[in-house]
């Protein structure tokens, strides 16, 4: 939840009231990218070495996306999206 506060309410309440909707639904995403993010034992899954991904080029760090390239950030797993694989030509 650090790496994006404001959403820190939504996850609480799927997770206390396991409520679905059209908000919380979302939660589960967010959840799921973390658990790609930072790995889980009990589930062995390990944490990701780098992430790659696809941002909307106008407003690249919204979304879960954006939520999921801070998350990496802060666990300290280097990033790159196609900004980057289009300037190197790859």
């Amino acid at each position: 939840m650090e790496a994006t506060p404001e959403i820190a309410g939504l996850i609480k309440l799927y997770l206390k009231l396991r409520v679905k909707n059209r908000s919380t639904v979302k939660a589960l995403y967010l959840l799921r990218d973390a658990l790609k993010v930072i790995g889980s034992k009990a589930l062995s899954l390990a944490p990701a070495t780098v992430g790659i991904f696809y941002v909307d080029a106008e407003i690249p760090g919204t979304g879960g996306t954006g939520h999921t390239i801070r998350l990496c950030k802060l666990n300290g797993v280097p990033v790159c999206d196609q900004r980057d694989w289009m300037r190197k030509g790859l």
